[in-house]
């Protein structure tokens, strides 16, 4: 005779041999819990990192089209170093990003590289490292560094305010990259700013640049309240 199971306990005896199968089978464990989607992160919880941030959804970094303009050029360079830094990509991932940004000439210029190694039969180039200044020799000339730092040392507070001049003064050392004494830059900053806040910092006798930085900011705020 046939014993009748009501809805309940079907539903009890299903869930329970799911359980049972899951806890002996491994495979059937890791697979259920690798497509396991958080709505809140908006990408499953054991999805791959670097695949995450590859996907054409989640690109935040500008691309890069090779036009000649060393400037434009070094902002988006440190644009994707940061981009790497924030996203810690490995380093093959990083290459093949970056070919992903680069588009127009740029995109033409890289397949150009890529082929003459491989007609050379050499193994392309997988380090961002590499990568990036194979880019910098095409598109960041040595006579650019030191145009910029004629501008740097030519540069002068004058009419801008203390923000702006402390902007500039900053994208300069950035950009410059040169290696040179704390004292060094910090007199470089206060011999180019207007007579009443030179004075000031060499009255504080300020040791650093964030010093001053802070200091000409307080002062200027100061005066313009009193």
């Amino acid at each position: 005779m046939f014993k009748r199971i009501e809805p309940q306990e079907s539903f009890r005896i299903r869930h329970s041999k799911t359980n049972k199968y899951h806890k002996n089978n491994h495979y059937g464990q890791v697979h259920s819990e690798r497509h396991q989607y958080d709505y809140h992160l908006g990408y499953s919880k054991h999805d791959d990192f670097d695949e995450r941030v590859l996907s054409p959804n989640k690109i935040e970094a500008s691309t890069f089209d090779g036009r000649y303009d060393p400037w434009l050029f070094d902002i988006w360079i440190r644009d994707m170093d940061r981009f790497f830094e924030w996203h810690n990509l490995s380093d093959n991932r990083k290459v093949k990003f970056t070919k992903m940004m680069l588009i127009g000439e740029a995109k033409i210029y890289w397949r150009d590289v890529e082929d003459c190694l491989e007609i050379r039969g050499k193994s392309p180039i997988t380090d961002w490292i590499k990568m990036k200044q194979k880019l910098q020799e095409k598109y960041l000339p040595e006579s650019y560094r030191n145009k910029l730092l004629d501008h740097w040392n030519n540069l002068r507070q004058g009419n801008k305010s203390i923000n702006e001049y402390i902007t500039q003064f900053n994208n300069y050392m950035i950009r410059c990259a040169i290696r040179e004494n704390k004292a060094i830059t910090l007199r470089r900053f206060y011999k180019s700013l207007n007579d009443d806040l030179r004075r000031e910092v060499v009255f504080q006798g300020v040791s650093t640049i964030d010093q001053a930085y802070t200091l000409v900011k307080d002062y200027k705020l100061l005066t313009k309240n009193q």
